[in-house]
């Protein structure tokens, strides 16, 4: 899933993507290091997360907004936010 902001790209744009994982034994922050090179050509700087099903399921346990985002594609910045 990706959140784009509304068709206000600048030079200074970025788009977040979120990639939901089965499972993983790799540890957080190691696990993007597997997926940058897909995004590298974008004419965009690219913000992967990369999350387990089950740290999701927790994140939205625990009332995380990022977490709802990325399941129901909340817009989390721009017009569409407000």
């Amino acid at each position: 899933m990706a959140l784009l902001p509304g068709g206000d790209f600048t030079p200074g744009s970025d788009v977040d993507v979120a990639i939901l994982l089965s499972t993983d034994g790799e540890p957080f922050l190691q696990r993007v290091d597997r997926f940058v090179d897909a995004f590298a050509d974008l004419p965009l700087d690219v913000n992967l997360l990369v999350y387990t099903r089950e740290e999701i399921r927790r994140m939205l346990a625990d009332g995380n907004r990022l977490a709802r985002a990325i399941v129901e594609g909340v817009p989390l910045g721009g017009e569409e936010a407000r």
